[in-house]
């Protein structure tokens, strides 16, 4: 559905089509195999296997995505902060040296 939605739109940047169906028709044959791949597995193997190995490929993904959105979280968060520091900090603030205030005192 959604590729046929896209079909006729172009790219909002480049004067070509949305989809590269170049590169989608470099993917449909390793699709085929998988999906050939997937029905002699599960012709094969018992049920508790095959749910074993999803679940293993489930958790794996899950990991993967969790450690990606923390890496990303902690840049965004240094990089929000680093922006929120340099605007609540005047140009030329210095940070105050004891000496300095030992001098002003007198």
């Amino acid at each position: 559905m959604t590729f046929i939605m896209k079909m006729n739109q172009r790219h909002p940047k480049r004067d070509r089509p949305l989809i590269d169906y170049k590169v989608s028709m470099h993917f449909a044959p390793m699709i085929l195999l998988g999906t050939s791949i997937g029905v002699l597995v599960n012709a094969m193997f018992p049920e508790w296997l095959i749910l074993l190995m999803l679940t293993a490929v489930v958790v794996y993904v899950t990991i993967n995505t969790f450690q990606k959105g923390a890496q990303f979280w902690k840049k965004e968060t240094a990089a929000r902060n680093a922006v929120k520091k340099e605007d609540h900090e005047p140009e030329e603030a210095k940070p105050i040296v004891p000496e300095q205030v030992e001098l002003a005192e007198m």
